[in-house]
């Protein structure tokens, strides 16, 4: 080696050595590593190590191969979603490193991307013995992933080393090894080094329910450690804390879309993140005495408790079912402990005291305690959680499922309920995840439909908005033109139940129609009702001749008139090339016959009926019902016969309240007392009072509400984060008392909504008909009051309205020009009204 050369060579060995003693604390008590390009950010604290850092004793650290590639991924960082560590790593199937260690105690933390696996199949070898570790399992998707998942895990533990260093060997069993950065820190030379003040406040902060702001701790930390780098006790607690401050900043974004938008991550990924950061606080080393331990079980706990709840997930059951626990046991007064434990909790409430008229009947008691405290609920969501752009913190395709709780309100003639949801809407049609009134991505039709069908059709019966409209008629557009096809034989289908406002999947299997397309016909059907549009009402006619093909078939060994799962649109063939008539297999399950029985389809075929008064569109309904009147003495569950049976469909059938929720409606509308014995023993509680008007049905049920209305407030408000699992039973028979028409389906059969009624009156439609309706009024209010009814289901032409109460009749003339026309009435307080429409 010539002079020249030497010199070069002792020179890089002086910079080598002047930037590790730079970077890297001078005793050698901890050291931090961020491994990824020369071209690459580095954490300012840590040592830059390369592909081609190899092994050097006089370095003391390198790793072991050369076969080694990088990574980096610029979008992240500029998404701030990743700082300068974990941004940029090494690539291998697996890794070896070896740092020339002191011997004792070591906390040894590295960082690596999630790569493909929802549960990791890396292993981790410290001196060539199995380290085994804990990584958070997560639920895989129902559709293929094409791309990797966009989070990265933190793994903490403790590690003993020898006389020889230390050696770490990470491998890759399914998916490569992407690993960013790691640290070593003297376990012992953290307890010498301690701050006791400092100490102090992390264990303050480490409380549950604790008022100290980990990224505030951080910062603090931070900046002693740059004022003194040789400090293990200040780098440890700054690691350990910014890593937790990090898992609370991706769970405090929650679902508002503003989060998505700006780091391109979803709801479910930024939790997952929160998940995967806080296995460094509370996995993979003793914790009996760590200071962060009870704020890490609560964080965790919450966030499985969550997303169980939301998605399902065996392994994030496991976690909250374990942290929940301990922490309620430690805090058994806590209330909100105590209802994610369980338990039901009652606080005082401003409803507990409503007067007891004694002359108000006791439906209309529980009507008004039932209004009053699901108003109450409404209102926390509207003051306390609506933002100023609309959204209520669930993602906004979540959001508006919680929607379907208010209705009762909003047809009521509640304001409050009725500015939050024309605000949520106007928050859905200007969101980014919208294009012309309809999902801008081809998804899957549950979650495409759910932006317009959940947010804007219950609009079009409050006034004449000509944005709701607008909206609205987007869909009909696309229903014709764009997502269906009308064959040979004028029957219509969904090309796929996969699709946007601009495009439709046509991959099989995905190229099938099904149930859950009612959810985006929904708009139609409000349009069709509303104008009596005959070129609606033909598209809509078109599309249940299809269905009522595919009922009324008996391929695949289908009992005669049950709707099958799904229809190939082409060729009209059941299921596709599937081999039953009940298994979609359309990768999410809730696509199979056995989620709803088939309930969607005879509901839009019932509805079509009302547009049509074509009676063959209620032979599927009365089959069904005559396969549950054939076997009912003899039905068990449906696992004891064989599937696709007759046996196995009455058996399924006769359990979906959905069913029974269509069957109220055909009972109402076609007067056919055939199945009463069967209504009165399945039936829901409202069409069981309407046919023996025995007012132990409407008490039972508004009672039940009640039941969970009193209790758990908080699981229903402030905790809740996935607004769609807001969901009351009962707000469908409260509807239904208030309208005439109960259940959830996506066809409205209103016989009348309400304006200025809010929640100082108790109603209850006794009986409709197209040319009579009957309605029973208790206004609580202390003088007279004036409410205005809008009928919709009543033919047009003149009417004589009967205001009866004990005291007096009143009689007034009234001619209904169009539907949901309004009409003033007024009510005397204190007092049982009668009201009647009949027909001149």
């Amino acid at each position: 080696m010539n002079k020249k050369n030497i010199f070069a060579y002792l020179f890089t060995l002086l910079l080598m050595s002047t930037f590790t003693l730079d970077a890297v604390e001078p005793k050698h008590k901890h050291f931090f590593f961020d491994a990824g390009s020369i071209n690459t950010h580095k954490n300012e604290f840590a040592v830059k190590i390369t592909k081609d850092d190899i092994y050097n004793e006089n370095i003391g650290y390198g790793w072991l191969e050369n076969n080694y590639e990088e990574f980096v991924s610029e979008d992240y960082r500029r998404r701030s979603i990743r700082d300068e560590l974990t941004y940029d790593g090494i690539k291998a199937k697996e890794i070896n490193f070896k740092i020339d260690l002191d011997k004792g105690d070591w906390w040894f933390t590295f960082w690596i991307e999630t790569g493909y696996e929802h549960v990791a199949t890396t292993k981790l070898f410290i001196n060539n013995n199995f380290h085994p570790l804990v990584w958070h399992e997560l639920k895989p998707g129902a559709e293929d992933r094409p791309s990797p998942l966009a989070n990265y895990r933190v793994i903490h533990t403790r590690v003993s080393v020898s006389d020889n260093g230390l050696t770490f060997r990470l491998t890759g069993e399914s998916d490569f090894i992407y690993l960013m950065g790691f640290s070593f820190i003297n376990a012992e030379q953290v307890e010498k080094d301690v701050d006791d003040d400092i100490l102090k406040i992390v264990k303050r902060a480490g409380k549950y329910k604790s008022s100290v702001i980990l990224s505030d701790l951080a910062s603090a930390l931070e900046g002693r450690y740059r004022a003194d780098r040789s400090n293990n006790f200040y780098f440890y607690w700054y690691q350990q804390t910014k890593l937790f401050a990090e898992a609370e900043r991706y769970q405090n974004t929650m679902g508002w879309e503003w989060s998505r938008l700006l780091i391109g991550l979803s709801i479910f990924d930024r939790m997952h993140q929160a998940l995967f950061l806080l296995d460094s606080q509370i996995e993979n080393f003793d914790t009996s005495d760590y200071p962060f331990k009870e704020r890490a079980l609560w964080n965790r706990g919450k966030i499985s408790y969550d997303l169980v709840l939301e998605r399902g997930g065996d392994y994030q059951k496991q976690i909250y079912e374990n942290d929940l626990p301990k922490l309620f046991m430690w805090y058994p007064n806590d209330d909100n402990l105590a209802m994610l434990n369980g338990k039901k909790i009652s606080r005082p409430h401003h409803c507990d005291n409503l007067h007891a008229y004694p002359n108000a009947p006791n439906w209309a008691l529980l009507q008004r305690e039932s209004i009053c405290r699901l108003s109450s609920e409404i209102d926390w969501w509207i003051y306390e959680r609506q933002d100023p752009h609309g959204e209520l913190g669930g993602k906004i395709g979540d959001d508006v499922e919680i929607l379907r709780e208010w209705t009762p309100l909003l047809f009521l003639g509640d304001n409050n309920t009725r500015v939050g949801w024309r605000k949520l809407a106007g928050a859905v049609w200007a969101d980014s995840k919208v294009y012309r009134g309809f999902s801008a991505r081809p998804i899957d039709v549950e979650h495409a439909s759910e932006f317009i069908s959940d947010s804007t059709p219950e609009l079009l019966l409050l006034n004449h908005d000509s944005k709701v409209k607008e909206i609205l008629t987007y869909t009909a557009e696309y229903f014709e033109n764009l997502w269906t096809y009308k064959n040979d034989y004028g029957r219509r289908y969904f090309k796929s139940s996969w699709y946007s406002s601009t495009e439709v999947v046509e991959t099989p299997p995905k190229n099938r129609d099904l149930g859950y397309n009612t959810r985006t016909a929904k708009p139609l059907n409000y349009l069709a009702w509303t104008s009596r549009n005959s070129d609606y009402i033909k598209l809509l006619k078109e599309w249940a001749d299809g269905w009522h093909f595919a009922a009324m078939s008996t391929e695949k060994n289908k009992p005669i008139g049950i709707i099958p799962a799904s229809i190939r649109y082409y060729d009209e063939s059941i299921n596709g090339d599937e081999n039953t008539w009940y298994i979609a297999n359309m990768y999410w399950t809730y696509f199979d016959w056995q989620h709803d029985a088939g309930t969607m389809i005879l509901d839009q075929l019932l509805f079509t009926y009302t547009l049509t008064n074509d009676a063959k569109y209620l032979q599927p309904i009365e089959y069904a019902l005559g396969l549950v009147e054939k076997y009912k003495d003899q039905l068990g569950t449906p696992s004891n016969f064989e599937e696709g049976s007759e046996t196995w469909a009455a058996s399924t059938i006769i359990r979906k309240n959905s069913f029974w929720n269509v069957v109220q409606r055909w009972r109402i509308l076609t007067g056919n007392n055939k199945y009463d014995e069967l209504i009165d023993y399945f039936g829901n509680p409202y069409i069981k009072y309407v046919l023996t008007k025995d007012e132990k049905y409407l008490e039972e049920t508004l009672q039940s509400l009640l039941d969970q209305l009193r209790y758990n407030v908080p699981l229903r408000t402030n905790l809740v984060v996935h607004t769609d699992r807001v969901r009351i039973n009962g707000t469908d028979d409260l509807k239904a008392m208030i309208t005439g028409d109960g259940g959830s389906g996506n066809s409205p059969y209103f016989a009348v909504t309400w304006e200025k009624a809010e929640k100082d009156v108790a109603i209850l439609v006794e009986e409709s008909s197209p040319e009579f309706l009957h309605i029973k009024i208790y206004s609580f209010d202390d003088k007279p009051k004036e409410i205005i009814a809008k009928p919709w289901s009543l033919k047009l032409g003149a009417y004589k309205i009967i205001i009866e109460d004990s005291d007096k009749t009143k009689t007034k003339e009234v001619i209904i020009n169009e539907q949901g026309q309004v009409t003033p009435l007024k009510i005397s307080p204190k007092i049982l009204t009668s009201i009647k429409f009949v027909k001149n």
